[in-house]
């Protein structure tokens, strides 16, 4: 997974080009800003809504980073940068397991929704969503599939591209997400900027034409990495995906402004 400092990338044709070589020729290093300018590559979705604000994420991150300070006090001799950065350090070590777990479980879904067994050890959080697809008679089109818009310069890996019962194109985005039994009503608020993913993926696959129409909905399905067998989908109307994917285009705008892309 490509890290803060690169991000995810694609030719024109849809290649993933996450990764280049390294100055010295012995490996490889995330791809960069420089890089993608030289090979002529897109952004992701994603990429492109991180110049975005996430006033949500940003606190979220402040209260791990204050959290862990709390449970580990400043070692004998230690000064205040060193501190400081073992404690984001820390704090940030629960995002890399998520994202860890999270990768995981895109790979084990894939392999399923493809015709794969179910894994014993993930049984709990597959069988759930196999049984929402059933109930919900939705028709899975497409599954980990590389997306490209040209037109607005960007492509990403949508996770699947489906119809309703009724026929309607929508695009499906899994999550994966802590929750907590302590809150057995909890309900999920989705990260800013997530519905602007789904609604980029719809652009490029379904057609812009379509989204603008409001005729493709979608859907994020979050599925609990600490609660096993907690599965909530919060789904998209056609109206709300086209007003996210009008922002998710101005944000197309201001990234290029930003970044001096075109």
């Amino acid at each position: 997974m490509a890290g803060t400092s690169g991000g995810h990338w694609y030719h024109p044709d849809g290649t993933p080009c996450h990764e280049v070589a390294n100055a010295k020729g012995t490996g490889y290093r995330n791809t960069n800003v420089t890089d993608a300018r030289k090979l002529g590559l897109l952004p992701s979705p994603t990429s492109i809504t991180g110049v975005l604000d996430k006033g949500f994420l940003n606190n979220w991150a402040k209260e791990q980073v204050g959290k862990m300070a709390f449970q580990n006090r400043p070692a004998e001799g230690e000064d205040a940068d060193a501190y400081a950065k073992r404690m984001t350090k820390l704090a940030y070590q629960q995002v890399s397991d998520s994202a860890e777990f999270g990768t995981q479980f895109h790979e084990v879904a894939e392999d399923v929704l493809n015709g794969g067994k179910v894994p014993k050890d993930w049984a709990v959080y597959i069988n759930p969503i196999l049984e929402w697809k059933e109930e919900s008679g939705l028709e899975f089109i497409e599954r980990e599939k590389v997306v490209v818009n040209l037109k607005q310069g960007y492509a990403g890996t949508m996770d699947i591209g489906a119809k309703a019962s009724n026929g309607a194109p929508a695009v499906i985005d899994w999550k994966t997400r802590k929750t907590y039994d302590s809150i057995p009503d909890e309900k999920i608020k989705p990260y800013d900027g997530q519905i602007m993913q789904i609604a980029s993926y719809a652009g490029a696959y379904w057609g812009e034409e379509r989204v603008l129409a409001e005729e493709v909905f979608g859907a994020n399905a979050y599925v609990s990495s600490t609660e096993p067998g907690r599965f909530i989908v919060v789904k998209y109307t056609g109206k709300q995906l086209a007003e996210a994917y009008e922002c998710f285009l101005s944000a197309c705008g201001v990234w290029r402004y930003m970044k001096n892309y075109d």
